[in-house]
């Protein structure tokens, strides 16, 4: 815009410092190009004064400058508006970003740690997995060398068998049958004389074990009459009387008959309040005449030599003396001592017997309220009350059979010695011949 153009525009003075714009053509105009021109207007402006003459200075009118709309600034207000926002948006996606590093950073190296621990233990597992390898490794060599020992020490005692059957003429099925032997005839014996089912059972199993041991075909018999036994015995060893069990709580009995002093029954005066003096007075005021005093005197003086209690329904239970205790202690010793004897007899009958007799005494001649003695009471009840019936089976069969072998062997062995030596011969000959 040249000067010339400023001087032909009109301006309305009545409205004061604010030009009014024509048009909205012009407005829009100077809106948009008001922030271009302001400096070139500015430099025309000061050209134009340097150039004009002052004449023409001072001709001209000075106009003021156009402000700002409102649309330009609420257009500015929106664009710093969007500036800040734009700014936070970027600050907000760089903090952002900023903290998801960190946080993968720190998740590796949690990461890292866990790694790290896991190789740490995979290596002491393999430290541990070595060590336990070469552990196997030195224990199966002494188990080798255990095996080649066990041999050896076999090798041995065959030998020193051998050289034992050639120096007395004794050989290993021999001590290994006389073993046997004993173990039967000791199972039969606890079976006649204690019937002691349980013991009877564990002698006969060693029997059995060592019978197959032996490793001899003729023992096939034996081993059947000895399997025989072993199951009659198993089957009665689940109905056997407990012989020793009751043995023992009759002892324990025994041991207690003695405490039962206590329970002896006793009489105890009730102390008397009237004298003798007492009651010769009394019987004094009653009568009057010389007669009926000297019978009133007579009668107190009977009065205070006895004196009679009624007991009622009790049971009246007679008076012991010491010896008499101890006569009755002994009793029941005996009868006790009696039913231990048939009960190791299997003579059930008495033994119940010889509990009932002494309980019986017990319960006449004692004290049965006393703590010792009701104690006693009730074990011989529980005693009484058990059933003593039992099956104890024969082990005949296994004895038989044990004969039987032995005669056998005595045979065989003699037979063995003569085909033995009959070999040593014809090897020696071949031998010579050779």
């Amino acid at each position: 815009m040249t000067t010339e153009d400023l001087e032909k525009e009109p301006v309305d003075m009545g409205s004061g410092d604010k030009p009014a714009p024509t048009n909205f053509a012009q407005s829009a105009y100077s809106e948009a190009n008001s922030a271009s021109m302001s400096d070139a207007d500015s430099s025309v402006s000061q050209s134009a004064s340097i150039e004009r003459p002052a004449s023409v200075a001072a001709a001209t009118p000075v106009l003021p400058k156009k402000g700002m709309s409102a649309l330009s600034k609420i257009f500015i207000t929106l664009s710093f508006v969007v500036a800040l926002a734009a700014g936070g948006a970027a600050g907000w996606v760089w903090y952002s970003t900023q903290q998801s590093a960190v946080q993968q950073q720190l998740a590796q190296q949690e990461i890292d740690r866990t790694l790290q621990q896991q190789r740490n233990q995979i290596a002491e597992l393999t430290t541990l997995l070595n060590q336990i390898n070469s552990k196997d490794a030195q224990q199966a060599e002494q188990l080798q060398r255990m095996r080649k020992s066990d041999e050896q020490v076999l090798a041995r005692v065959a030998s020193f068998e051998t050289q034992v059957t050639e120096l007395t003429g004794a050989h290993r099925i021999d001590w290994m049958l006389k073993e046997a032997e004993h173990f039967v005839v000791v199972a039969e014996q606890r079976l006649s004389l204690l019937s002691d089912v349980d013991g009877a059972l564990a002698l006969l199993t060693e029997a059995d074990d060592l019978v197959r041991d032996m490793r001899e075909p003729a023992t096939r018999k034996l081993r059947a009459a000895l399997t025989q036994d072993l199951i009659a015995l198993r089957a009665a060893a689940t109905s056997a009387v407990d012989t020793e069990g009751n043995f023992a709580v009759i002892e324990a009995l025994i041991g207690r008959v003695a405490g039962l002093e206590k329970a002896m029954v006793t009489y105890v005066a009730e102390p008397d309040t009237k004298s003798t003096s007492d009651v010769i007075e009394a019987s004094d005021s009653v009568a009057m005449g010389p007669w009926d005093r000297f019978i009133g005197k007579l009668s107190g003086f009977a009065q205070s030599l006895y004196r009679v209690e009624t007991i009622g329904d009790a049971e009246i239970k007679p008076f012991l003396r010491a010896d008499q205790q101890e006569y009755l202690r002994q009793n029941i010793y005996v009868l006790l001592e009696q039913a231990q004897l048939t009960l190791l007899r299997t003579d059930y009958v008495g033994y119940k017997l010889s509990l009932e007799q002494a309980r019986k005494r017990i319960s006449e001649h004692l004290n049965v309220a006393v703590p010792e003695t009701q104690a006693v009471v009730a074990e011989l009840d529980r005693l009484i009350a058990k059933d003593m019936v039992a099956n104890v089976p024969s082990i005949e069969q296994s004895v038989r059979a044990l004969q039987v072998f032995r005669e056998y062997w005595q045979q065989e062995k003699v037979d063995r010695e003569l085909q033995r030596s009959q070999l040593d011969t014809e090897s020696s000959s071949t031998n010579s011949q050779q």
